[in-house]
């Protein structure tokens, strides 16, 4: 039998290659990932994007000089009218509880607008007579509120500044510490969100864990959109010192 040249050997371990790097990049971003709403909600036109934004007429910032925050990235969808109870702790310092009380601002209220169950997914494009929600309050369910309770989830839309790095002691400085999302940022440049474009003010939000697009360091953690996973708390101990 005549032998193949080592040279197809070599073609095809590089087509292989290539192959598991396509099928790879393939998994990464909304397409198929659980915020694929037209695939799992069976929208008629099989849409992805609109059940959250739109290129015409979408949401105006309140605040279009300054978005400060009322974040609206060519938004779709309408705003929850909720008012939460927010998380409160014994830990928290005295001085940091006006800060850690805060109602969600940011990306955090986009997500609130399916997430606390009181509007529909299908609930878009000024037609707000959806009829899928999110339900249920507990662990593996996507209803995070309870309606209207965040008092039982970790704290969001608080300033995350010096003042509250040093109060508590057992926070990372943001300003230095990596992001696992893109190497050669911080936390805080990639992670946390700035409350209008220069102003400086970072916050954490539900983006600041949770990769909503499902972009490569949430398909690699494979676990809730995560940013990184909770085996061995890997997630907390990206801020929290322990």
């Amino acid at each position: 039998m005549k032998k193949r040249p080592l040279r197809w050997l070599f073609a095809l371990a590089c087509f292989a290659g290539l192959t598991a790097m396509m099928a790879g990049s393939a998994v990464a971003g909304i397409v198929g990932s659980v915020h694929d709403l037209g695939q799992a909600w069976g929208d008629p036109q099989d849409r992805i994007c609109v059940f959250c934004h739109t290129p015409h007429h979408a949401q105006v910032p309140s605040e279009e000089n300054n978005w400060g925050d009322d974040y609206k990235p060519l938004w779709n969808r309408p705003d929850s009218t909720i008012t939460y109870t927010m998380y409160t702790s014994q830990t928290i310092t005295h001085s940091d509880r006006d800060n850690i009380h805060r109602a969600p601002t940011g990306p955090s209220k986009l997500c609130l607008s399916c997430h606390d169950g009181s509007i529909a997914i299908d609930s878009f494009s000024g037609n707000y007579m959806g009829t899928h929600y999110l339900v249920g309050d507990d662990f593996g369910e996507n209803q995070i509120t309870g309606v209207d309770s965040l008092h039982n989830d970790h704290p969001i839309s608080f300033v995350w500044d010096d003042t509250l790095t040093n109060n508590d002691g057992e926070l990372v400085d943001p300003e230095t510490t990596l992001s696992p999302a893109h190497t050669g940022k911080t936390l805080q440049q990639d992670l946390l969100w700035e409350t209008g474009k220069g102003t400086g003010v970072y916050k954490l939000e539900c983006s600041s864990c949770h990769d909503v697009h499902n972009g490569p360091a949430a398909v690699a953690a494979g676990d809730n959109l995560l940013y990184l996973p909770q085996e061995r708390g890997q997630i907390c101990l990206m801020c929290h010192k322990k």
